[in-house]
């Protein structure tokens, strides 16, 4: 979808979306030299995955 959005409001010339585990990103890419970066985490049921104790950050199962 987001290769779609960039297709149709023109901007092919100015945005490149790359689809990787953002852990390979300095490898391939080098370090630094990036405007911006988004991600789109895996979204696993509570409570698979990690899960942070704290109850301001996390997503815990009340």
């Amino acid at each position: 979808m987001a290769d779609r959005n960039v297709r149709l409001n023109g901007l092919e010339e100015r945005i490149d979306m790359l689809h990787m585990d953002l852990k390979e990103a300095p490898e391939r890419l080098g370090n630094g030299v990036f405007d911006a970066v988004t991600v789109n985490p895996p979204y696993l049921p509570v409570p698979n995955g990690e899960q942070n104790v704290n109850e301001h950050v996390g997503c815990g199962a009340s």
